[in-house]
């Protein structure tokens, strides 16, 4: 057999092997097609090598790559399944990871926009009003909005100091109520960034008797509204608003502790979830007032401030109870 009659036949039964190979990986991702199509050429040249060092005819060379490529067609098309059940299942992982991200991260982003409209409105607080007093809340403003944004950086070492900052820096949208899409932004970041530092405290202290705050990781949630609610109501005057639109969050809060840890029947949370809806209902009847003929808060002076502390401290009130009555219940669950 010539050279050329021996090159001929060598490279139709590696362009057959390479052809079926194209073949069966086709739809694959184009590093696995790579490493199959790699690992089939290495192949090919180690059996011209073997062939060159035994003596063995061009044909019987070619026709053993031939034989080889018919004898694992089943095994070829069993990894094609593999390789693709694979590809599918890290393609699901890769969606699951994605969305689980978006689920438990969306309120940094939130974050952003929060910090971002507030060394905005800071900026412009002092060029619109342009006195003293301007000035000094827009650069608290403003600077409260780059607290907020540098805790989104602080988190990636340190989560709990960051969600902190995160928190604190988005208190200033709070009194905004003129605005109301602002303070429950502002809200929103607020209890994502306090709920996520509570439970990565938790995780970080295992030993539950050396940090309270592991042991009831809703307590900072809890405080942290709170103090958003005194706070509005200093700023704007107006308690009974303020405590409206902080009350709901917390009562939303406290019953999915309340599932969450599955106690029923504690009489000092039962008390404390009436305490609550007492609050909220009174809040309710406050914000319904102003739609009816007759302010019932107009002109009460004394009587209205001690209405609103009242609906305050049965919130506080309140949550201590539920909190107090959900340690109890776990103590009792605990084995001896």
């Amino acid at each position: 057999m010539t050279a050329v009659d021996r090159v001929t036949a060598l490279d139709r039964a590696e362009r057959l092997v390479l052809g079926w190979a194209q073949v069966y990986t086709r739809g694959l991702s184009a590093d696995a097609a790579e490493r199959r199509l790699g690992g089939l050429q290495s192949d090919c040249h180690e059996q011209r090598c073997w062939g060159d060092e035994v003596g063995a005819s061009p044909v019987a060379v070619a026709t053993s790559m031939v034989a080889r490529t018919l004898a694992g067609m089943p095994a070829d098309l069993l990894w094609r399944r593999t390789a693709h059940a694979t590809a599918r299942d890290r393609s699901r992982i890769t969606r699951g990871e994605t969305m689980r991200m978006v689920k438990t991260y969306w309120w940094l982003a939130l974050a952003v926009v929060v910090g971002l409209l507030e060394v905005a409105l800071g900026v412009a607080l002092p060029l619109e009003e342009q006195n003293t007093g301007a000035l000094i809340g827009g650069i608290v403003i403003a600077g409260l909005g780059l607290v907020s944004i540098a805790g989104i950086a602080v988190r990636r070492r340190r989560v709990v100091l960051g969600d902190l900052l995160i928190a604190g820096g988005a208190l200033p949208v709070m009194p905004w109520l003129w605005t109301i899409v602002l303070p429950v932004l502002g809200l929103a970041v607020i209890v994502a960034a306090l709920v996520d530092a509570a439970n990565h405290a938790a995780v970080a202290a295992p030993d539950t008797t050396a940090n309270p705050i592991g042991r009831d990781a809703f307590v900072l949630p809890m405080v942290g509204t709170v103090v958003a609610c005194v706070l509005a109501a200093v700023v704007i005057g107006d308690g009974a608003t303020a405590v409206w639109l902080v009350t709901p969050p917390v009562a939303l809060l406290v019953s999915w502790v309340a599932l969450r840890h599955r106690v029923h029947g504690s009489p000092l949370m039962l008390t404390g979830l009436v305490l609550i809806s007492a609050s909220v209902g009174s809040t309710v009847i406050a914000v319904a007032s102003s739609w009816l003929p007759v302010d019932i808060y107009e002109d009460q002076g004394f009587l209205d401030v001690f209405v609103q502390l009242l609906v305050v401290a049965a919130l506080v009130v309140g949550v201590v109870l539920v909190g107090v009555g959900l340690r109890r219940g776990r103590d009792r669950a605990r084995p001896a």
